[in-house]
């Protein structure tokens, strides 16, 4: 089975990734025919799980940002946010076929930028919590 049949019988879509590591070597592990494996299996909530642990991970570095009082923004964790922020993008368009993300900033008491919330479609996640 290839990935778009697993799509097309599951009714949802999958990372190319979550195909390769996760459902192809479960499936060749199995005696089950495509249909069967399918209906056992169900990888929906895995675009969840992974939009959860980036929302952690933006959160952690929203934290520090908060919490940096010198003159350097620290270039490294904004490259991070940079960075999960895309990852948060291609899963969403990969689990859930696309959704509007927007970050809002904040300034901490030394005037430094950190982002405080993140917006996806009409929900919203507080980063920092104090």
């Amino acid at each position: 089975m290839i990935r778009q049949e697993f799509e097309e019988l599951a009714g949802y879509r999958v990372s190319q990734e979550t195909y390769d590591t996760v459902i192809e070597p479960m499936y060749l592990a199995t005696s089950l025919l495509k249909e069967a494996f399918v209906k056992v299996v169900d990888f929906r909530n895995y675009g969840e799980i992974a939009f959860r642990e980036l929302l952690n991970s933006l959160r952690k570095n929203a934290v520090y940002l908060k919490s940096v009082s010198s003159e350097d923004i620290n270039a490294p964790t904004m490259e991070k946010i940079a960075h999960i922020m895309d990852s948060i993008d291609e899963c969403m368009s990969e689990h859930y076929g696309g959704k509007t993300l927007k970050l809002e900033w904040a300034v901490n008491e030394a005037g430094k930028p950190y982002p405080s919330v993140l917006y996806v479609n009409d929900d919203y996640y507080n980063l920092v919590v104090f």
